[in-house]
């Protein structure tokens, strides 16, 4: 443009030589060129050897596109030459610099490289400090008893302990018999009477008969007499009639004919067991079989207190 100056200094490096291009396919046929504007006034810079570019004149019209020749196979790509040095930054008074251009796209990241080896073991740090005791578990199952050991001698004896104190005296057992010889005959007393010099109770009563008779039975019985007046050693006291000790009958002694085969009899518990002291016990035969029974024994056994 007429009266502007515009300079315009950039020195470049020298580019690499470039790979042999590839041979290019054939051209379409060139379209028709319009006609070229006249060229405007050059302008005066005495320090630019070339004038500004004058504006372009119009383009003429296009014309029509030739058809596209097929395109030839590309050749290979020539490896690329060394980067030349950088060459000096040109100078230019009235020039500003340029604005930075946009950094370019982060490059994919490469593939990660292989493991290096392993690298020598550190030394061995400081003991720490011991922790605290932890609480103690459950006790376990007792074990078996292991055997047992040999017996050891015998110790010493010891010295006899202090007699201790007599024991209340228990109680004696006693015994009455009565013995009748020979044929037996029914009678309310037979073979005196006997007395009890304590107090006690009637633990039992046996019979025997050496000959029992021919038919039927034998019935026994035992009675006993209460003194009417208390006892006083040295004097005589009367008695009651005798009562029987069996109030049921049916529960006195019995023993059944049997020709002469012994019979023996464990008789059933009296009705009455206890006695005093100073009462008296009798026998009494209250049948007899037929056939002369004979030999008789009676046995009571007390038990004094």
């Amino acid at each position: 443009m007429p009266g502007k100056q515009i300079c315009d200094f950039q020195i470049k490096s020298p580019l690499g030589p470039r790979g042999p291009k590839g041979p290019t396919g054939p051209t379409g046929p060139t379209g028709a060129t319009g006609s070229t504007g006249s060229t405007g006034p050059t302008g005066i810079c005495p320090i630019c050897p070339t004038g500004a570019t004058g504006t372009t004149g119009s383009q003429g019209p296009q014309g029509p596109q030739g058809p596209e020749g097929p395109q030839g196979p590309q050749g290979p790509t020539g490896s690329q030459g060394p980067t030349g040095s950088t060459g000096p930054t040109g100078i230019c008074p009235i020039c500003p610099t340029g604005a930075t251009g946009a950094t370019g796209a982060t490059g994919s990241q490469g593939p990660q490289g292989p493991e290096g080896p392993q690298g020598p073991q550190g030394s061995q740090g400081s003991q720490g400090s011991q922790g605290s005791q932890g609480a103690t578990g459950t006790q376990g199952p007792t074990g078996p008893t292991g055997p047992t050991g040999p017996t050891g001698p015998p110790g010493p004896t010891g010295a006899t302990g202090t007699q201790g104190a007599t024991g209340t005296a228990g109680p004696s057992d006693n015994t009455f018999v009565w013995v009748i010889p020979g044929p037996i005959a029914q009678s309310a007393d037979v073979d005196l009477k006997r007395i009890m010099s304590a107090s006690g109770t009637i633990e039992s009563v046996w019979l025997c008969l050496n000959e029992t008779g021919s038919g039927g039975s034998n019935i026994f019985d035992i009675h006993k007499c209460d003194p009417t007046v208390t006892i006083v050693q040295g004097t005589q006291y009367p008695i009651t009639a005798s009562l029987t000790i069996y109030t049921t009958q049916t529960n006195r002694p019995t023993i059944l004919s049997s020709g002469s085969v012994v019979r023996a009899l464990f008789a059933l518990d009296p009705d009455v067991t206890s006695f005093s002291r100073g009462d008296i016990l009798n026998l009494h035969i209250d049948q007899i079989a037929t056939g002369a029974p004979k030999d008789l024994v009676v046995q009571v056994t007390t038990n004094f207190n």
